[in-house]
């Protein structure tokens, strides 16, 4: 006889991606992830394959919501949505959810992640984000206003970057305002790429 469920599926992914946002991959033993969720053992197993396979369909589904939520509108526009990205993202009114920083940032942080099937996910959803900046600025190139001292490839890898040490600095502090000053600058220096009309 199966085991009565501690909780539907569909909460148990919505505890899930809290509890390992604000612990870790690593730090989250399944114990704590048994507290924090109220998956039980059996469910774990039986639902999602352990921790591993839980952790892996939760990151599947941070990086789709993150490339729909986000980086599709960047690809598509040009200087102005990388703006409103960094500012959007230096502000609790606008993702008061993500205060511990970024999940899969967070994740690359941990440092000590060997297992190959997240190390692969942590680095798509980096190339996507290098991506989508990239593609924003050939957007704005394509338009005529951006100048042609500003390298694309070296001008997206610098706000990927950017992106990486503003999360750190929200998971330190736990509030997306204190990448406040670093998005400004972040958007100042953006902004100078462009041609003055």
């Amino acid at each position: 006889m199966a085991r009565a469920r501690k909780v539907e599926i569909g909460t148990a992914r919505a505890l899930a991606l809290s509890a390992f946002w604000s612990h870790g991959y690593q730090s989250l033993g399944v114990r704590k992830l048994e507290e924090l969720t109220g998956i039980n053992r059996f469910m774990l197993q039986t639902e999602f394959g352990g921790k591993q396979g839980l952790f892996l369909e939760i990151i599947d589904s941070y990086i789709s919501q993150w490339d729909e939520n986000y980086l599709i509108q960047i690809r598509a526009g040009n200087i102005d949505q990388i703006v409103h990205f960094f500012n959007l993202r230096a502000s609790n009114a606008t993702a008061p959810e993500a205060n511990n920083g970024c999940l899969m940032i967070n994740t690359l942080c941990e440092g000590q992640v060997e297992d190959s099937e997240i190390k692969d996910r942590v680095f798509k959803f980096m190339r996507l984000m290098r991506r989508s900046l990239r593609l924003a600025l050939c957007n704005e190139r394509s338009q005529g206003s951006l100048k042609k001292s500003v390298d694309i490839d070296e001008a997206s890898e610098m706000l990927a970057n950017a992106l990486i040490g503003m999360n750190v600095t929200i998971k330190l502090h736990g509030k997306n305002e204190a990448a406040q000053a670093a998005a400004k600058q972040l958007c100042k220096t953006v902004l100078s790429w462009r041609k003055k009309s």
